[in-house]
């Protein structure tokens, strides 16, 4: 089955079985493909099941793209060659990075709807790139400052705020949720980098699990933030969670590098997990328990060589993004894990929806009046 006609399959039953994730004891595995190059990256995807990522083109140029149950998209750009989205919002508001024209610096970029790309206001120098947009439409990423510096911005109703540093040179910003919140990562007096957030223009440091380093990459709506700290002598990252300023390990289960990359409202996570001498392991935090997302592959993706290296992103139904990567081919292409619920659920849903359309079909006859009753 290709692409279009699984996503429009899955659509139709995910609109039937939304709210079931915390049941789902299986993935359905999909590869997302490209816009006809040899690489694709997704790294967002919203409540309605829209992807955002990056592919190569046929000619190898790198493009925003958006994978929906209608296909895949070329979003273009502001004006230039290149283009990348990092973040797709409920409103089919989407967020990245694109050229305005020739091979520029990337510039901080918006797309709405089906209108054109459209450049960020800059903070006075450099590149900018904006990392993620919340549902009332703030976005958010890092800007070029006077002295040649990056610092995290926000913009809003067409303005651009500098959100200032930990008191050092730089700062990130790359997630806010819909209360407001922003999480990245600032330079401190020490010039250490630690996980931020921010209140208002306000920047907070969140601290690290021991270590000199820490970076917050995705918050949800009850301020969970997620991302990664070193521990103690900087010898490990370990995925890590807080809730306020309590910096907390996720499970690591026997790999020695692990990192958090997005969090949805019911607090599931996803990331990756690495060895020094192995490779990269896309994952999923449930709970207490992390789970290797390539023990969902089926047995002929396997075959062909697939790996899912990283999960970067996981919207309320828990179905997941990320990047798998082909031993035999060399390729990496954005996947699609969509989150399979428990049979008996499943069951039980069918068995509500056929009592409830029985007794919705019996009140209907018992409301009819006598006239249409014999008309009938």
């Amino acid at each position: 089955m290709d692409f279009v006609s699984s996503r429009a399959v899955v659509f139709a039953v995910g609109l039937f079985l939304a709210g079931t994730a915390s049941a789902s004891s299986s993935y359905s595995y999909q590869s997302l493909g490209t816009l006809g190059g040899k690489l694709s990256a997704a790294v967002a995807i919203n409540n309605a099941g829209q992807i955002v990522g990056t592919s190569t083109n046929s000619a190898g140029v790198d493009r925003a793209t958006l994978w929906s149950a209608g296909g895949i998209s070329d979003l273009g750009t502001a004006g230039g060659v290149s283009s990348r989205a990092y973040a797709i919002n409920n409103n089919n508001e989407i967020v990245g990075a694109s050229n305005t024209g020739g091979t520029d610096k990337l510039r901080a970029a918006s797309w709405s709807g089906n209108q054109a790309a459209v450049a960020l206001p800059s903070l006075g120098s450099g590149a900018s790139k904006a990392m993620a947009v919340n549902n009332s439409g703030v976005r958010v990423g890092s800007a070029g400052v006077a002295g040649g510096a990056e610092h995290a911005a926000r913009w809003n109703e067409g303005a651009a705020t500098d959100l200032g540093t930990l008191g050092g040179y730089s700062s990130y910003a790359h997630a806010i949720n819909d209360g407001g919140m922003i999480v990245g990562a600032a330079s401190t007096a020490a010039e250490d980098m630690h996980a931020t957030r921010w209140d208002g223009d306000v920047a907070v440091d969140l601290g690290t699990l021991g270590g000199s380093f820490s970076w917050a990459y995705s918050i949800n709506n009850a301020g969970q933030a997620v991302g990664y700290s070193n521990t103690a002598g900087d010898l490990m990252s370990r995925a890590t969670i807080w809730n306020g300023l309590v910096a907390s390990e996720l499970a690591s289960s026997g790999w020695n590098n692990t990192l958090a990359a997005g969090i949805n409202n019911g607090g599931q996570v996803v990331g990756q997990a690495w060895n020094e001498t192995g490779g990269e392991h896309a994952v999923l935090w449930d709970g207490n328990s992390m789970l290797d997302l390539n023990s969902f592959l089926d047995t002929g993706s396997v075959s062909a060589g697939w790996v899912l290296r990283s999960a970067n992103g996981i919207n309320d139904d828990g179905w997941i993004v990320g990047n798998a990567y082909n031993t035999v081919t060399g390729r990496t292409n954005a996947f699609l894990l969509s989150a399979v619920p428990e049979p008996d659920m499943v069951s039980l849903l069918l068995a509500g929806l056929l009592v409830i359309g029985g007794v919705t079909a019996r009140r209907r006859i018992s409301q009819q009046p006598d006239d249409t009753l014999r008309a009938a």
